[in-house]
């Protein structure tokens, strides 16, 4: 079930993609609804919205420019991931990197090929290509969200592609861009339960996933899933 009109692929995925452990809040934030379980970085501020409509204030990497062109983008957009159940259960979602689909709840893809839609902490930017700070490896820590909980990722609306680094190949780096017009796909993807060793060690357990096209712009830049368990 969908609030909005679009199409809508649920699929079951046996494990979600596999990737480097480096922790990145950035280009985006998630938040999450009071029941939610974790009190890291990405789920810590409350939603108006149950995934309503209300973007956060302070996204922690690549703003909008106040004086961006809106005939060539960034176009923001907020996605959120709501659940609903008619009897006592839960599902989990990851939250603790954004720029990887194994470290996040949420993975774009634009005719089929994912990318990345927020800076890599492990790569440097082009600008600082080669030598910049990288991070550690992320809190695994994953979030809960019981009936009527939901959880939101803002996006600016920018991709970060893995380029030949100008000032030292064959390193590379990641460049940000504005991405372009045209159809997406969002996939949202959760778990029925949460495995390993709390805290900073979990995982997400027997994972589903559901695609959800969208286009940019957006009309309203806002694109959201429902669980829907009965309720």
């Amino acid at each position: 079930m969908m609030t909005r009109t679009r199409w809508m692929l649920a699929a079951s995925v046996g494990a979600l993609l596999a990737a480097p452990g480096c922790y990145s809040s950035g280009a985006g934030d998630d938040v999450g609804e009071p029941d939610s379980r974790t009190d890291g970085d990405d789920t810590t501020e409350t939603a108006a919205d149950a995934d309503a409509t209300e973007v956060p204030a302070d996204t922690d990497a690549a703003e909008v420019p106040a004086d961006a062109d809106a005939s060539a983008g960034p176009w923001p957009v907020t996605f959120r991931l709501r659940f609903i159940s008619d009897i006592p259960e839960s599902v989990w979602v990851a939250a603790w990197d954004a720029a990887y689909p194994s470290g996040h709840w949420l993975s774009l893809s634009r005719d089929g090929a994912g990318f990345r839609k927020s800076p890599a902490c492990d790569i440097c930017m082009c600008d600082d290509c080669p030598g910049c700070p990288v991070c550690g490896a992320p809190c695994m820590e994953a979030v809960e969200l019981r009936d009527g909980g939901s959880v939101e990722w803002f996006w600016p609306g920018f991709e970060y592609a893995q380029i030949t680094c100008p000032a030292a190949p064959p390193a590379t780096c990641q460049e940000e861009r504005a991405a372009s017009a045209g159809a997406y796909a969002a996939r949202f993807c959760w778990g029925a339960s949460v495995g390993g060793t709390s805290p900073c060690n979990e995982e997400i357990l027997d994972p589903q996933c559901a695609d959800v096209e969208f286009a940019l712009p957006d009309p309203d830049g806002v694109v959201e899933y429902l669980i829907d368990h009965g309720g």
